[in-house]
């Protein structure tokens, strides 16, 4: 709490006194950045405060905050929040230590609504599923219209599948430091589903990578790449979205990873006591039936209706968001395991286990028909 006041009290002088502050509180659904919301006596309370992850840089934050300055100032948007300039005009603040760079620390208007799901905790209801699909179709339709000259150039997910699979025996090495020292029991789950599963992971990986050189003509846009019940607010006592956040993922990509992503994460049910997870296709047919509607209706996007090569690919592009998924919980798992000695590791063990249950669940030949069904169907 002591690095929050610091920051607050060097370089937010003219929105925060800090004997107003009444109460500052970890948010502990992020599980990237670290995240506190601040209340305090007066209106320009409560706010948001952010640590920023140790791995982002500084374009990726200006590329962040620009595009939410983009989002602020369309009129054909307005579910997004303000980042909170410090007293010089900057919308971060870079504290260096020794010459290094320390961290970085940003302010954010504070966003109401309920928070009501996460990334694997996502019973939405079908009228949710249907507001959330119309504000992301919105929000597509927005930032294909970004300017592409500001757009921050990212490593594709198609190019970094070679990558995924190389870091794949990063486990196996990383397992042997684990096993030793007063802190090994607690990673022995996490272990235990890696190495029971990772002759499944090479398999599909090897599967995806294939398929993924065949892809030709899927579009890329400005995406938003982080798609879930857990980045939106909800109206109080309603089942419609109020606003969105977090788009320090965006980056320009396939438009249909994107939206892959949030079928998938709409879609997806956690089964904690089955050895496979399984799949709402109604859920899945109503976010995909709301968000190709949304495109219909809509005439002022760069972005077209889903183009045949997309249909075909649809089912592939699941298969890669669980792979995607799965290198993003095992590379994080990791660098905690290095960084945090007091490294809690249930949400990763709980993840993991969630991304294994979905690629068992893609591979059965069955659920793939009838997924093909649906999307041809809509």
């Amino acid at each position: 709490m002591e690095e929050v006041i610091q920051v607050l009290s060097k370089f937010y002088k003219r929105i925060v006194r800090i004997s107003q502050v009444t109460d500052i509180v970890l948010l502990t659904r992020g599980k990237i950045n670290r995240t506190y919301k601040i209340e305090g006596v007066t209106d320009d309370f409560p706010i948001i405060f952010r640590k920023y992850n140790s791995a982002k840089t500084v374009s990726d934050i200006e590329f962040e905050h620009r595009i939410m300055h983009y989002l602020q100032e369309s009129d054909s948007f307005k579910y997004s929040g303000s980042v909170i300039p410090t007293d010089d005009g900057m919308t971060f603040v870079t504290e260096k230590a020794k010459d290094a760079i320390h961290g970085f620390y940003a302010v954010f208007e504070y966003l109401p609504g309920d928070d009501r799901y996460t990334l694997t905790e996502n019973n939405l209801t079908l009228i949710e599923c249907q507001s959330f699909a119309t504000v992301f179709t919105q929000l597509h339709v927005v930032l294909s219209l970004f300017p592409d000259a500001f757009v921050l150039r990212k490593p594709r997910v198609n190019d970094q599948i070679p990558m995924m699979i190389d870091k794949l025996s990063i486990p196996h090495q990383a397992f042997s430091l684990l096993a030793i020292g007063p802190e090994a029991p607690k990673h022995n789950s996490f272990r235990d589903i890696w190495l029971s599963n990772e002759t499944i992971f090479a398999e599909e990986f090897g599967f995806v990578a294939q398929a993924s050189e065949r892809q030709k003509g899927i579009p890329e846009m400005l995406i938003w790449k982080d798609g879930h019940g857990g980045n939106v607010k909800w109206a109080p006592t309603q089942e419609t979205v109020q606003h969105v956040f977090d788009f320090d993922w965006s980056t320009k990509d396939s438009r249909l990873f994107d939206l892959a992503f949030t079928l998938s994460a709409l879609s997806s049910i956690l089964e904690k006591n089955s050895k496979c997870g399984s799949f709402d296709f109604q859920k899945f047919k109503t976010v995909l039936e709301f968000y190709l509607s949304g495109l219909k209706d809509n005439k002022t996007s760069r972005i077209s209706f889903l183009t045949d090569a997309e249909l075909d690919s649809l089912e592939i592009e699941i298969r890669k968001i669980n792979l995607y998924l799965l290198d993003w919980v095992h590379t994080d798992y990791f660098q905690k395991c290095k960084s945090d000695l007091n490294f809690d590791p249930t949400y990763h063990v709980e993840y993991l286990d969630h991304v294994c249950k979905s690629v068992l669940w893609i591979q059965d030949t069955t659920n793939q028909s009838i997924l093909n069904d649906v999307i041809h169907e809509v």
